[in-house]
């Protein structure tokens, strides 16, 4: 194996003994079935690791295929209110929104989590909003968006939320965090006027 510098690394046996120093890191050591010695390929756990990196790719395909060619929904995906925080098009955020069939409304931004004004999202004009705060608890902040009644998130009643463990760590639960986003912009799509 080689690690990020490209450095080709070789053990005697599998490794016992590891650091991880990030929570995500950790959770896709335990994904990859290394919890008990905390490391990936090192561990020896490589049909384990391959297995759920498997699963994940057929869960991802399965996800694109369900959603292409899907009408797009205009997102503004808020990470943080103070400052009012989003993902920008580099983000996995954001491809997991282009993913569902949405269009961040800041996409364009070439920072991870750019700072926004509440004016640029009022004028941007999101047809849903979607946010995280800590856990499962709907934020309180998101309803500080209710007074925007211009606003077509808001007179749809798009305002949603996802638990920011699913969406903003790098570990298979990305792929849960994006199923439930696709369900919202689906909500999103039901509540268009019809013709």
């Amino acid at each position: 194996m080689h690690d990020d510098a490209g450095t080709t690394v070789r053990l005697k046996a599998p490794a016992t003994r590891i650091v991880a120093l990030a929570p995500h890191i950790v959770e896709m050591l335990y994904a990859a079935g290394a919890g008990g010695n905390l490391v990936g390929e090192l561990a020896g756990t490589q049909a384990t690791a391959r297995a759920a990196a498997a699963a994940f790719r057929q869960g991802l395909a399965a996800l694109r295929t369900a959603h292409a060619g899907k009408p797009v929904v205009r997102v503004f995906y808020q990470i943080g209110k103070a400052p009012l925080t989003t993902v920008g098009g580099p983000q996995i955020i954001s491809d997991a929104i282009r993913l569902c069939g949405g269009d961040n409304v800041f996409g364009h931004l070439r920072r991870m989590s750019p700072t926004v004004s509440v004016e640029a999202v009022l004028a941007a004009n999101p047809e849903a909003i979607v946010a995280t705060g800590m856990g499962d608890a709907r934020p309180d902040w998101l309803h500080d968006w209710d007074r925007w009644t211009g606003m077509t998130a808001v007179r749809r009643g798009n305002l949603f939320h996802i638990n920011p463990d699913l969406m903003q760590r790098q570990t298979p639960r990305i792929l849960d965090g994006t199923e439930k986003l696709c369900a919202a912009l689906d909500v999103a799509r039901s509540r268009r006027p019809q013709p």
